[in-house]
């Protein structure tokens, strides 16, 4: 009785209204909870903005890898996949980076890059290596 007008707080039957998630989708969510968990291992407050762009654009250098794009392009591709305003990334992206270097996991940071870090690295860099990472962890558990 779902179409009942009298009580219209009836729920749909089950799988009603509800769309399929499609292959791409289900790989793209996966890549994302990915990124995610990484973001957060680095010491990153999901909740501030700042790293949701950071995702974004690990998301977007992960689907180019092997090849390196530009910092201008990841942004504006991150901006047209996740409806994000393109001229405000590259400040996002590197208070993000800012964050991470000040308040998070250092030594998290340096086991990503491989290597000790003196100086911070630049957004460009942190979103291409965590893509790296990424890719590989990817092809290790494959």
């Amino acid at each position: 009785m779902y179409n009942d007008p009298i009580d219209s707080r009836q729920k749909p039957p089950a799988g009603e209204g509800q769309r399929e998630i499609g292959r791409g989708e289900r790989d793209m969510m996966e890549q994302m909870s990915a990124i995610k968990e990484l973001v957060t291992l680095l010491g990153g407050n999901r909740a501030r903005r700042c790293y949701y762009v950071l995702c974004c654009a690990i998301y977007v250098a992960l689907k180019h890898y092997p090849d390196e794009p530009r910092m201008r392009d990841i942004c504006a591709e991150a901006a047209a996949l996740f409806c994000l305003n393109a001229d405000a990334l590259p400040k996002a992206l590197s208070r993000a980076v800012i964050d991470i270097w000040e308040t998070g996991d250092r030594s998290a940071l340096e086991k990503l890059f491989r290597r000790c870090l003196v100086e911070r690295p630049t957004p460009k860099c942190v979103v291409l290596v965590a893509a790296q990472y990424l890719k590989q962890e990817e092809m290790r558990s494959a």
